[in-house]
């Protein structure tokens, strides 16, 4: 069920731990020789909370990783049917980004597969802490997560473009984040 017009937010889906479960299997087992940690961040990783349906996951390399470690892992997330997506490298040279879309009930081995994001970093970098903070925070406080979901589905009404409504979501965050 979208719950918003343009971009697509669904009420929380209890499913959405167990599609987690699956991903992470595959990603832990890929990049063993590198993993120090994996979690399940982002929207879909708070219970009750909408989201768009896509499950965000951050698997994070040991602390002294850099960027040897992150483009070593590049290859085992693209035979793992990820896409990579470099773009972003510039504004964030710490993370390695992959997406896989969702595919429709219709016959074969990727039938009703989950859309999925991967954001590959360094455990302990400041992208793995921000991350962590706001989806315990948002477990932990539910007037936050209330108001945080709000915000999500009046942006989501008004935004088609998910880069223009993740930005318009960069205040509510911030404000979160140096408040607790």
């Amino acid at each position: 069920m979208n719950l918003s017009g343009k971009i697509r937010i669904d009420a929380y889906d209890p499913r959405w731990p167990s599609f987690y479960e699956v991903e992470r299997a595959g990603i832990a087992a890929s990049l063993a020789p590198w993993l120090a940690a994996i979690e399940h961040i982002g929207s879909t990783s708070v219970p009750g909370l909408a989201a768009k349906p896509i499950i965000d996951i951050m698997p994070g390399l040991r602390p002294d990783a850099g960027k040897d470690e992150l483009d070593s892992c590049v290859q085992p997330m693209i035979d793992l049917g990820f896409t990579y997506i470099g773009q972003y490298e510039s504004e964030l040279p710490e993370r390695r980004f992959f997406r896989r879309t969702a595919t429709d009930g219709g016959a074969g081995a990727d039938a009703g597969r989950q859309a999925v994001n991967v954001h590959l970093v360094a455990v302990g970098s400041g992208f793995w802490q921000r991350h962590l903070k706001f989806r315990d925070i948002l477990r932990g406080d539910a007037q936050v997560c209330r108001r945080y979901e709000k915000l999500k589905l009046e942006l989501a009404a008004v935004h088609s473009v998910v880069n223009d409504y993740a930005e318009a979501k960069t205040d509510f965050i911030r404000e979160v984040l140096e408040r607790y």
